[in-house]
């Protein structure tokens, strides 16, 4: 794996003993930290229930191939940061997280920019 594919963009939640991952509808989400990926995890879990969760670093090059196999990803602000560089300067077209998708109405929610390519 090269160097650009090793970089670390992110970190993903799956469940013990499963294939599972934590998702938002059907797309992996991606977070900055594993700090950020626990707060997500404890937000999600009121509604989802009570589950363990093994936290693994997500590779470009690996969310590369599970994007051409079909997958979708849900990045967060910060790891999107790191993914669009690196996308864009494949040739691939994005858009930018924006200005109004920082703005949290209530400070609740987590902001999400979710990719699939089609």
């Amino acid at each position: 794996m090269g160097s650009k594919e090793s970089k670390v963009i992110g970190f993903i939640a799956q469940k013990t003993g499963t294939v599972n991952l934590l998702c938002e509808g059907d797309s992996a989400i991606v977070a900055v930290s594993e700090r950020k990926m626990r707060e997500y995890i404890e937000s999600i879990e009121n509604k989802l229930g009570k589950f363990a969760y093994e936290i693994k670093k997500a590779r470009y090059g690996h969310i590369l191939k599970c994007l051409r196999l079909g997958a979708a990803y849900s990045f967060d602000e910060e790891s999107y940061s790191r993914f669009f560089p690196l996308t864009k300067d494949e040739g691939k077209k994005l858009v930018e997280f924006g200005k109004d998708a920082n703005e949290v109405t209530h400070k609740t929610g987590i902001h999400l920019m979710r990719i699939k390519w089609i």
